[in-house]
C-alpha cells in the first residue's frame, strides 16, 4: 500500500477480481469483510473510481485475472482445507456475483458528491500549472464518465445513459458554432448543459432495493452475507 505493507489475514479479505486503478494500472482488487471505520471517506471514494474497497500495487507479472483466480483459490484451501478449487470446487460457490468488478458499481449520492468534488477540486488546482491543461482535461472527463456510470446505477440505469449529456453538448456546440457564437460562449454553454447534469443526477434517489448492478451502497451483497455464515 503506496510506502508500507500491509497484511491481512484470509478471513478479512476476499472477493478477488481485476481492477484498473488510476487511468492504466491493471491490478487486483478485493473487499473486505470487516467494517473499516478509518478514512471511511476516502474509502468510499475509492470504491466509487475503482470498483474496490482495496487492491495490490499493480506490477504483477501474471495476468490480473489469472491472479485474482488464485488468490480465490488460495483462500478456500486455507479456509475450508479443501484444496484448490475445480470446477464445481469450493471456490466457485463464492466467485463474485454478476455484478462485481463494475468499476464503482453503485455509489449513493454523498459519495457521488465527494468523489465530482474532490475531481473537480483536484481538476481546478492542476489547471493552474502550465501546460498541462490538456492532460487534465482528459483525465477529469474520464474520471467524471466514472462517477456518473456508478451514480446511474444507483438508480437503476446503464452507465450508458450518460450519452444523453455528450448528446446535448455536441448538439449545442454545433448550433452555437454554426450560428456564429464566440467559441468562450460556445464553452460556458457546455459546462453549464454539463453542471444541470451534474447536479440532478446527484439529486435523484437511488435505488432502495437490490438492482441489477448490486445491493444499494453500505449493504452487504450476497456474497458478503454467504461469507459471514461461512
Amino acid at each position: 500500500m503506496l510506502w508500507r505493507t500491509r497484511r491481512f489475514a484470509w478471513t478479512e479479505i476476499y472477493n478477488f477480481r481485476p481492477a484498473l486503478i488510476g487511468l492504466t494500472n491493471k491490478t487486483v482488487g478485493f473487499d473486505y469483510l470487516t467494517e473499516r471505520p478509518k478514512r471511511a471517506a476516502l474509502n468510499a471514494l475509492n470504491t466509487s473510481l475503482a470498483g474496490v474497497q482495496g487492491s495490490l500495487q499493480p506490477g504483477w507479472e501474471i495476468a490480473p485475472q489469472a491472479l485474482a483466480d488464485l488468490l480465490n483459490d488460495a483462500r478456500e484451501h486455507w479456509l475450508g482445507g479443501e484444496g484448490p478449487a475445480t470446477q464445481a470446487g469450493p471456490a466457485e460457490r463464492h466467485r463474485p456475483s454478476s455484478f462485481a468488478g463494475v468499476a464503482g458499481a453503485r455509489v449513493d449520492r454523498k459519495t457521488y458528491w465527494l468523489g465530482a468534488g474532490f475531481v473537480l477540486a483536484a481538476a481546478i488546482a492542476l489547471s493552474l500549472i502550465p501546460g498541462v491543461q490538456r492532460v487534465i482535461g482528459s483525465v477529469t472527463t474520464f474520471l467524471f464518465i466514472r462517477i456518473f456510470a456508478s451514480r446511474l446505477h444507483d438508480i437503476g440505469r446503464s452507465g450508458w445513459w450518460q450519452l444523453v449529456l455528450y448528446g446535448v453538448q455536441l448538439a449545442a456546440i454545433f448550433v452555437g458554432t454554426v450560428g456564429g457564437a464566440p467559441l468562450d460562449v460556445v464553452i460556458e454553454v457546455g459546462l453549464v448543459i454539463q453542471f444541470v447534469f451534474t447536479v440532478v443526477l446527484g439529486a435523484i434517489p437511488g435505488s432502495r432495493v437490490t438492482n441489477r448492478f448490486g445491493p444499494p451502497p453500505n449493504q452487504p451483497s450476497p456474497i458478503a452475507t454467504s461469507e459471514v455464515f461461512r
